[in-house]
């Protein structure tokens, strides 16, 4: 994701836009973590203005992935980052955690085709977070973005 912002967003008049992200290439996933948390904690206000969600079919949200062995501390700790693990994804994930992602005035999901307004029913029939982290941010106030 941060590639893309880079390549798509940061250019023409955003290119002075302060973009720090979250991952570092030297590989070492604690090592990252620790990194981020302590930039993030100097770099990101109480409350973020914004944040764009996207939505997975199995109803992973901002790198929250189901069955990754972090998803519990990455939904209940304070720390700004959070290293995951998916067992459903190909690498390491590096997120804001669920406080940080709530700590902010509004929150949006943008979702795209029927195969994810299907995802959206199923999280919304039920209440279990660590089978489906989006269920966790329905609970609090959202506007939903839905193109077919």
């Amino acid at each position: 994701n941060e590639a893309l912002v880079r390549q798509y967003l940061l250019g023409e008049h955003c290119a002075e836009a302060n973009f720090v992200g979250f991952w570092r290439t030297d590989g070492n996933i604690t090592a990252a973590e620790s990194e981020c948390n302590s930039q993030m904690a100097s770099l990101l206000p109480d409350f973020i203005d914004a944040v764009v969600l996207g939505m997975g079919n199995d109803g992973h949200t901002a790198s929250l992935f189901p069955q990754a062995p972090q998803l519990e501390y990455a939904l209940q700790t304070n720390s700004p980052c959070c290293a995951l693990t998916p067992v459903t994804a190909p690498h390491e994930r590096m997120t804001l955690s669920a406080h940080r992602l709530l700590a902010s005035k509004k929150r949006f999901l943008h979702i795209k085709g029927q195969d994810k307004i299907e995802t959206l029913k199923l999280a919304v029939s039920g209440d279990d977070v660590t089978s489906m982290p989006i269920r966790l941010f329905l609970k609090h106030p959202l506007t939903i973005f839905w193109s077919p």
